[in-house]
């Protein structure tokens, strides 16, 4: 015994062994370490006392007359134990808050308690000289006190490295874990002042949510990384004294609800701190013990606010809705529904189970019994404590409620929001039932995903159970198969299963198990960690016998935990597979993966992202499996969205086998899988072929017999002796669908064979009929909190602001009625159907914020109808619908607001100036055409001119009402439809109708009414005589038609007159006849409609070689005609066509247009004439256009044109356009002469070319004007080419553009060129204007490396006068020793250099050597060993009071690119240089910015920033930037080519010089038009050359030819020309327009 003993003793003792100084300063000091730095200076054995104050303020700033306060008023006493060790004891602690009722201050009803918790316990914290790295809290110290003395210490503390300079550093208090900006303020005799401040939005760990939405924590770099509806500011000041101690802080926290809010107006809470130091005195209290640790960020406890309400109170709420609902559904129901719902979540078990009975009694409410004890069912679901999921549980499995209510219930519990132990040990009972399974599952992982649960036995006991559910050794049958599946996903829903992975492998293992045992069991490792054993299902996706939609669901779950390892099998499985369906599926979800935005799935981007798929496999979308995935991401904004979709076959079907689909959003830090719903399908294939296919049992034939087979009913007994037919040895068709919402299961449905589709019962279609013609009733009243959640922002001050929305809604919804169907199926059809519907009511009731300020809004509806359709003899349609009430309450919304004072509440009026009411109504038109009258009503205060106010809805209470009212004596509406044919018993007026007759009426009326309502139309074709008679009687107008109609082989004819109150007759013939001449066809088509005084026809001629058309218009009054329009239009197919038309009696003499067109498609010919005379204009005009098979175009126009009084001239226009193509060359060239036989001056000729292929595009244009054609003066020339040679490896592009203007002094020619290969990219710009002077910039960076780099780099700027280069060479001189030169040259011989030199010795040591030389400086040489990053380097020398420092950092990733910044200080000056240099595809970044006195004059300063984006020639932009002290330049170039060519340069400098050119040139193509268009734009401050547009463009569409040219020059010259040319054209037919405009005198405007 003694040995043995001994032992037990040893391992104990082992076990518990550990540093005798580590365990002893664990348990007695809060500060794991001491710093040694000393910017503090707090004496041991010293206490420290201050005042501190505390102010909440919540109002709706603009809009409320009152607000809510909180004031907290306490001494803080510092007790310093040691240099980092101090403790914080508050006394004297007293509550303010402000009276409902006259808001004013007053001492809080919880003060007492308040201060007893607050002064109960000291907070002992480690100080690390300002910084407060720990707090350690007494046992028993309640959360809410603690975050209160967290936020006493956040203003204690300061977490910079020394008060000499500003400083950003990253700090932890009760704010978040958040960037502060710390600035030294002006220091005093005694005391130095700082200022921090720190933006709220871009802290992390801040935010508390309380609310359904489940999501996944994820973190990018953001700047958003919470909710943005909430704008908060927050700053501090400290006063720190000479000896390094704190006199005084104060803190201004202000919180603005962003909508709605205007400014600094709206929903606003402000908070201010103030610490004050009083007085030190000698001596410290006995520190408390070490017993827990917490960091000084806040701490979000989901304590329950108020517990002490009682029993009483929620029987004294649910007599309240016992009234309220007695008779009807009111707009306060919602409310007291919610007050229910908060009052039951403070009773325990027994007193809930207690009111329950008592609702169930006849007593308690015995007129209204069944409703309220509906109103505590729906209620208890929505409490979400544990004392309700008993009662919700026993009610469950007592059966007391069962069905979808039950369904609906076991649902919710995926919603609690913070379960907890206690609410696992009350849901245990529903493991007896299948669906409860999947609910207590998922409450399992809603608990665990908070506290841990390695160690949980009742997490232990809740898996075992389901664990004997599967059984040992996982056997399936029939009779538990549906058990065993459930139970396993009911463990993936968990999530918690590591100690039930060997009965799930066990499922795995049994290859006698169905597909969908082994899928589920694959899917409940869904949620495992990844250190569980996966060791059965990588056996599954290793066995390329099993089938396909196992190995694809073995290969998704591996997925959730890939390792390096496991992707390298993957690819390698790629390689050999041979299963296409597996291959497909892994090759889509692996180049999905390359490629997604999803947060969560970006480690697993990364392994792949370098690799390369070798094999690729069917891709066939209908044939094979896939993965699908669209996903996106926004960095700046924190948000994204991915949907995923899986679409899975097996090898055993042709069709798919399972689907699933996947919608997930990132929103500012956590990922919410929104949905998931999925399914699959067995045996499908073989139920479609053997009822469907070609041999199928319900064939054609069979169908007629079928249909009447299902009215009886379809027996099990008939698809047995199907099958039986069809000996099928195939699996019985099954399958299942489920529903995941944030990640949980909520609903499984499966089913086996038709059994389970038809409920294995005979379906009578004949009994169901009749019981759908009796008369029934239905009731149904339900009550939702749809919406319970509140995001919790903490306050500087400790105190938690929540944001709060609570929605709940009360529907109640009553009808009656029956439906006859039983006829329908026969002849004559029949069908009657009546009923009423009363929805009582539907409303809502919200809060918006719940910290002083509470929102509240109503919705109310209630309506009533009631009616019946019926169908006689299928011909006779009748509807009745009955108005039962006066007045009908459609929409009644109302808001109002309150400020919250403790428990009680105090409604503000809010903004009452200027308050408008406005009312709307139908009026008694609408009432005397309907009988009825709609009014709405809405109240509102008008806050427009109030510039403080907030934005509406915040501005006040709101109201609208929408209300409907019978106006008249009438009870309801009836509408008639009667189609009748043959039919000779009924009577439509006074005419009877026999059997030659086909009739329809449509029949309306009010019943009852006062007014008369009636509305018939009847519609009557009388075969007999062809006639056709129509009628409509309304109590407005009378309207009647009568006709014959004619339809025959060679004449169709439809005729008649139209009376309109007997007083109106309009007249109509509309006729076509056909005869026959020799071989051909003439049709004679003739339309007259004869109004009052107005006549019209067309005649149409018809031969065998033409075809003539003869219009004919005239309008007349007693007086005299008005128009008179008439010609001929002629046609002779591959002929000509003839335009011959004249418009009279508009202008003094007839308008006379001609024209002709001949020829055919190789050779056409089109003449034209126009002749106008008007008292304002004379004119003649005769054109001739040849067009020679598409080849060429010559047009020569003359027109004489006469304004009276203004201008008598004579204009020609010649124009010839030719196009030559070859197989790789398109050649276009176009001359146009216009010429003024008055005015020679105002004469131009335009000659243009443009040639194009793939290697080269050139085109010119040269515009010459003036009487004199050889003047060279008067010339305007424009030419520009590209050559592209473009490709990602090796490019070479060259860009000319010229233009000149000799009478301007304008000559400019701009070139740009672009080269780049492998090794070199050397591009460049040369704009020469004016006498030779040009401005040129240059960049070229070659790589000559080979064993050693050599790389070298110049960027360079050239303008009149002056020359700046920029050159940068790396050269590796020997293996780990580098030379890095920079120079800047502004000046033959002024060069401003820094040479580095890199050696390593060792894997550690780095030599540095820097020698910098600036112009007017003397020469800097820096060396210093370093064992650092060479990416962060410093070198330090101090020599007395002297110190000189050299240091720079350089950064490159693949997002942010090469950043460098370089700083140079010496006690005279500090010079800084900052280098960027980004590639993110297709876009270029550069950036040089040095200052070589930063310090003194932020002006000595040079900066370079180019930026190109490059994406082949189809996408060229590139900017550059240049400042120095006296000039700033910057040049833009920007070139898209494709269809259309747009290029953009622009060159700034000397802050108002500017040149700007911009071109574009394309041709658009649509499938019934063309376009091409050019243009050219160019501004500069030279003198006559200030501003030039050109613009051209031709249009060509199936109607017509246009073509528009403007010239601008000078501030107000402009020439334009548009010339139309409508089609087709004709030789003989010219419809053709010219408009010239210039700013000539005289010459203005020319029309032709």
């Amino acid at each position: 015994m003694g040995p043995t003993l001994f032992l037990i003793l040893a391992v104990v003792v082992g076990t518990q062994a550990g540093p005798i100084d580590t365990l002893s300063r664990e348990t007695q000091t809060c500060a794991r370490t001491c710093t040694g730095t000393n910017k503090f200076n707090y004496e041991q054995d010293k206490t420290y006392e201050f005042e501190y104050i505390s102010k909440t303020s919540t109002s709706m700033v603009g809009a409320s007359e009152g607000q809510a306060d909180l004031e907290v008023t306490a001494t803080a006493h510092v007790e310093v134990i040691s240099k980092c060790e101090l403790v914080l004891r508050v006394d004297n602690v007293r509550l303010f808050d402000t009276d409902p009722e006259s808001g004013a201050k007053r001492d809080s009803l919880q003060t007492r308690q308040f201060q007893r918790a607050l002064e109960a316990h000291p907070l002992r914290f480690s100080f690390q000289d300002g910084e407060i790295e720990e707090v350690c809290p007494a046992p028993g110290e309640q959360t809410w006190v603690l975050n209160i003395k967290r936020g006493m210490l956040s203003m204690f503390q300061n977490s910079m490295d020394d008060f000499s300079r500003d400083q950003n550093v990253k700090e932890h208090d009760v704010t978040g874990s958040c960037d502060a900006e710390y600035t030294v303020g002006e220091n005093g005799w005694y005391t130095r002042s700082i200022r921090k401040t720190k933006n709220l939005m871009g802290c992390t760990g801040r935010h508390g949510y309380n609310t359904a939405i489940q999501g996944t924590p994820y973190r990018v770099p953001s700047k958003i990384q919470s909710l943005p509806i909430v704008k908060s500011t927050h700053e501090c000041q400290q006063v720190i004294n000479k000896e390094g101690r704190l006199q005084g802080a104060s803190c201004t926290e202000s919180h603005i609800f962003r909508p709605f809010s205007r400014e600094s107006s709206g929903a606003v809470t402000k908070n201010t701190q103030n610490l004050k130091f009083l007085r030190e005195r000698n001596g410290v209290s006995s520190p408390p013990m070490v017993s827990s640790r917490a960091k000084l960020m806040f701490e979000h406890a989901n304590d329950i606010a108020n517990m002490e309400r009682s029993r009483t109170d929620t029987e004294s709420k649910l007599r309240e809705i016992c009234q309220s609902t007695s008779t009807d559904i009111r707009p306060d129901t919602p409310k007291l529904f919610s007050d229910l719902v908060y009052l039951m979540k403070s009773l325990d078990a027994d007193l809930l189970k207690q009111v329950y009975q008592q609702v169930k009694s006849t007593t308690f409410c015995s007129e209204n019994q069944s409703r309220l004890r509906k109103f505590f069912l729906d209620a208890i679901p929505m409490v979400g404590t544990s004392s309700s999921l008993r009662l919700l549980t026993e009610l469950i499995t007592s059966n007391e409620v069962n069905g979808i209510e039950a369904d609906m219930w076991m649902t919710s519990l995926a919603f609690i929001q913070n379960p907890t132990k206690d609410m696992l040990k009350e849901i245990v009972p529903l493991l007896s039932q299948s669906k409860g399974m999947l609910s207590v599952g998922t409450l399992v992982h809603s608990y665990c995903r908070v506290v841990s649960c390695d160690n949980d036995n009742d997490v232990r006991n809740i898996i075992s159970e389901l664990e004997s559910k599967i059984g040992y050794g996982c056997y399936v049958d029939d009779t538990n198969m549906k058990q065993i599946i459930i139970a396993l996903r009911s463990i993936g829903n968990a999530g918690q299963a590591e100690t039930a992975t060997s009965t799930i492998s066990s499922c795995l293992a049994r290859n006698e198990n169905p597909t969908e045992v082994v899928l589920a069991a694959i899917d409940a490792f869904r949620r495992l960690s990844c250190d569980a054993d996966r060791s059965s299902i990588l056996a599954i996706f290793n066995d390329k016998t099993k089938d396909s939609e196992l190995r694809i669901g073995a290969y998704i779950a591996l997925m959730e935990c890939p390792s390096t390892s496991f992707l390298s099998r993957v690819k390698q499985t790629l390689e050999t597979e041979e299963a296409n369906q597996v291959g497909s599926f892994i090759w889509t979800h692996l180049t999905n993966l390359m490629e997604t935005s999803v947060r969560h799935k970006q480690n697993i981007r990364a392994i792949l992202e370098d690799d390369t798929l070798q094999r690729e496999f069917d891709m066939d979308k209908r044939k094979f499996s896939r993965n699908y995935e669209g996903s996106f991401f926004l960095e700046k904004l924190n948000t994204g969205a991915s949907l995923e979709g899986n679409l899975i076959w097996s090898s055993k079907s042709f069709i798919p086998r399972s689907a699933m689909a996947n919608l997930t959003v990132d929103l500012f830090g956590q990922s919410i899988n929104l949905f998931e719903i999925g399914g699959r399908i067995e045996g499908l294939e073989y139920f479609l072929e053997s009822y469907f296919g070609p041999n199928g049992y319900f064939s054609e034939d069979d169908v007629k017999e079928s249909t009447e087979q299902a009215i009886k009913g379809i027996s099990n007994k008939k698809f047995k002796n199907i099958d039986t037919r069809f000996k099928s040895t195939m699996d019985e068709m099954k399958g299942n669908l489920y529903m995941r919402v944030f990640g949980n299961e909520l609903r499984y449905n499966s089913f086996s064979g038709v059994k389970d589709l038809s409920n294995g019962n005979n379906f009578n279609f004949l009994d169901f009929l009749i019981k759908l013609s009796k008369n029934h009733d239905y009731s149904f009243t339900q009550n939702i909190m749809f919406l319970d959640s509140s995001m919790i922002i903490p306050t500087s001050s400790g105190f938690p602001l929540n944001l709060t929305v609570n929605g709940t809604a009360t529907i109640d919804l009553k009808a009656s009625g029956r439906m006859d169907l039983r006829k329908l199926g026969t002849s004559p059809r029949s069908v009657s159907i009546n009923g009423v519907i009363k929805p009582s009511m539907m409303s809502v009731d919200a809060f918006v914020t719940k910290s002083g300020m509470k929102m509240v809004s109503t919705l109310h509806s209630s309506t009533a109808l009631q009616g019946n359709i019926e169908l006689a003899n299928g011909r006779v349609f009748n509807a009745q619908l009955d108005i039962p009430r006066q007045k009908m309450e459609i929409l009644n919304f109302k808001t109002s607001f309150f400020t919250v004072h403790h428990d009680m509440e105090r409604e503000q009026q809010m903004i009452t100036e200027n308050r408008k009411t406005k009312t709307v109504c139908t009026g008694d038109k609408m009432a005397k055409i309907t009988g009825l009258e709609l009014c709405g009503e809405v109240q509102f205060p008008n806050a427009s001119l109030k510039a403080d106010a907030p934005y509406f809805p915040f501005t006040g209470p709101v109201s609208l009402a929408l209300d409907m009212y019978k106006r008249d004596t009438h009870t309801s509406y009836q509408m008639e439809a009667r189609i009748v044919n043959g039919v000779t018993q009924t009577q439509t007026f006074t005419r009877l109708r026999t059997k030659e007759e086909a009739s329809m009426r449509l029949g309306f009326n009010t019943p009852g009414s006062t007014v008369d309502r009636a509305f018939a139309a009847d519609f009557i074709l009388r075969k007999e005589d062809k006639t056709l008679e129509m009628n409509m009687i309304s109590p407005w107008k009378k309207a009647t038609f009568t006709g014959k109609v004619q339809y025959d082989r060679n004449v169709k004819h439809l005729s008649g007159k139209f009376d309109v109150d007997g007083k109106t007759l309009y007249l109509m013939k509309s006729e076509i006849k056909r005869s026959r001449k020799g071989p051909s066809y003439i049709f004679t088509p003739v339309v007259e409609i004869r109004v009052p005084k107005t006549k019209s026809r067309l005649q149409t001629y018809i031969t065998k070689k033409a075809i003539k058309y003869r219009p004919f218009l005239s309008v007349k009054t007693p007086v005299k005609e008005l128009i008179a329009f008439g010609g001929s239009v002629e046609y002779r197919p591959s002929s000509s066509a003839t335009v011959d038309l004249t418009l009279d009696k508009v202008v003094d003499k007839p308008v006379k247009i001609f024209g002709k067109n001949t020829g055919n498609a190789k050779r056409q010919r089109i003449q034209g004439k126009i002749d106008i005379r008007s008292p304002i204009l004379t004119t003649k005009m005769q054109s001739n256009i040849a067009i020679r098979g598409g080849k060429a175009l010559n047009i020569r126009t003359q027109m004489d044109y006469i304004i009276p009084k203004v201008i008598r001239d004579k204009v020609t226009l010649n124009a010839k356009i030719n196009r030559a193509q070859t197989k790789t060359t398109t050649t276009i060239k176009g001359n146009t002469n216009v010429g003024f036989k008055l005015r020679p001056e105002y004469n131009f000729q335009i000659a243009s070319s443009m040639s194009h292929n793939k290697k080269h595009s050139e085109g010119s244009m040269e515009i010459t004007y003036g009487a004199n054609k050889k003047d060279r003066t008067k010339r305007l020339f424009i030419s520009t080419s590209v050559t592209p040679k473009l490709a990602w490896k090796s490019s070479n592009l060259k860009s000319d553009f010229q233009i000149q203007h000799p009478a301007s002094g304008i000559d400019m020619h701009v070139r740009i060129g672009h080269k780049h290969d492998k090794k070199s990219v050397d591009s460049s710009i040369i704009f020469e204007y004016g006498n030779k002077k040009s401005i040129s910039t240059s960049l070229r960076l070659k790589n000559k490396s080979k064993a050693l780099t050599s790389i070298t780099a110049s960027l360079s700027l050239a303008y009149p006068g002056k020359e700046i280069v920029i050159s940068n060479d790396l050269t590796e001189n020997n293996k780990n020793d580098f030379t890095h030169e920079i120079s800047i040259q502004t000046a033959k011989n002024i060069r401003s250099a820094m040479r580095t030199n890199l050696r390593r010795p060792s894997r550690t040591e780095y030599e540095v050597s820097t020698d910098i030389q600036v112009v007017g400086m003397k020469r800097v040489s820096l060396a210093g060993q370093l064992n650092i990053d060479p990416k962060n380097f410093l070198a330090q020398l101090e020599k007395g009071n002297e110190r000189y420092v050299v240091r720079y950092v350089t950064q490159y990733t693949e997002n942010e690119g090469l950043i460098f910044n370089g700083e140079l200080q010496y006690p005279s000056r500090r010079i800084t240089a900052e280098i960027e240099g980004r590639k993110k595809n297709p876009v270029y970044n550069g950036r040089i910015d040095i200052k070589w006195n930063a310090d003194k004059n932020e002006k000595d300063r040079l900066q370079l920033n180019a930026k190109t984006m490059y994406e082949g020639m189809e996408n060229i932009e590139s900017s550059i930037s240049l400042t120095y002290p006296t000039n700033t330049l910057t040049l833009n170039l920007k070139h898209v080519g494709g269809k259309k060519y747009v290029s953009h340069f622009d060159m700034k400098w000397d802050t108002s010089k500017v040149i700007v050119l911009d071109t574009t040139f394309g041709i658009k193509e649509a499938k019934n038009s063309k376009q091409v268009k050019g243009t050219l734009k160019m501004s500069s401050p030279f003198r006559g050359f200030r501003s030039v547009a050109i613009d051209s463009t031709t249009q060509v569409d199936s109607s017509r030819y246009t073509t528009n040219m403007n010239i601008n020059w000078k501030p107000i010259r402009r020439i334009s020309a548009t010339v139309t040319m409508k089609k087709p054209i004709r030789w003989d037919a010219l419809d053709a327009s010219i408009i010239v405009k210039s700013p000539l005198k005289g010459l203005s405007k020319i029309l032709a």
